[in-house]
């Protein structure tokens, strides 16, 4: 039964996350595993599911498997405008807590239209001189 099975660390390691990311992904359902004795174990086609599915910032879809940041579509993230308009990350999320700039919160992710980004560099420009 075991050989079909890892570990917390082997999932942990295999995938290139934290042990508590692991944690927290069977505690939010989205990885199997049983807990044998004080150990928590996982079906190694779980893992690969998991591995497979797995939430990705570079890759994030939406329900229907589109990519949530598509730039043909005017679609953007944090880090695309942060890129874009040379200014950081925390000043493109100061924007958006502030009401500066309008963004669509899809799952953990922030989705900008370019719609909505047209005027971000003149804006930053008067704040920050």
């Amino acid at each position: 039964m075991h050989e079909d099975y890892v570990t917390i660390t082997e999932t942990a390691e295999s995938n290139g996350i934290t042990r508590q990311a692991v944690y927290l992904s069977i505690k939010n359902g989205r990885l199997k595993a049983e807990k044998v004795g004080v150990q928590w174990l996982m079906h190694k086609d779980d893992v690969k599911h998991y591995r497979e599915n797995r939430y990705s910032r570079k890759e994030s879809k939406r329900s229907t498997g589109e990519l949530l940041h598509d730039p043909s579509k005017g679609e953007y993230s944090v880090h695309q405008l942060s890129k874009m308009s040379g200014t950081s990350i925390q000043r493109i999320y100061y924007l958006i807590r502030e009401g500066f700039l309008k963004a669509e919160r899809i799952r953990s992710a922030w989705v900008i239209k370019i719609d909505d980004v047209s005027d971000v560099r003149a804006l930053l420009d008067s704040m920050y001189k």
